[in-house]
């Protein structure tokens, strides 16, 4: 089954952003296993605006990548970096 990750971005409203991803996320889990996500993709349009509550909603997925046992909780930091333009 497919699973996407959801991201919100909060600023002043009605501003452009430059959005940018990482190359990959990797996730811990508390059973020593590992899951790698790469090859990230969005679905962000090509100029990411905030809307007029100075939000904007997108999701991100790419390809998956397990090592271990891959049952239970995974944490991990995921940095997105974002810009006024």
């Amino acid at each position: 089954r497919a699973m996407v990750g959801e991201v919100v971005i909060r600023g002043e409203p009605n501003r452009y952003v430059r959005i940018e991803l990482p190359r990959r996320i990797e996730l811990q889990g508390f059973s020593g296993g590992v899951i790698r996500l790469e090859s990230l993709r969005s679905d962000l349009p090509q100029m990411p605006k905030l809307d007029g509550d100075g939000r904007l909603k997108f999701r991100v997925g790419g390809v998956l990548h397990l090592t271990g046992d891959v049952s239970g909780e995974f944490r991990g930091d995921v940095t997105i970096d974002v810009d006024y333009v």
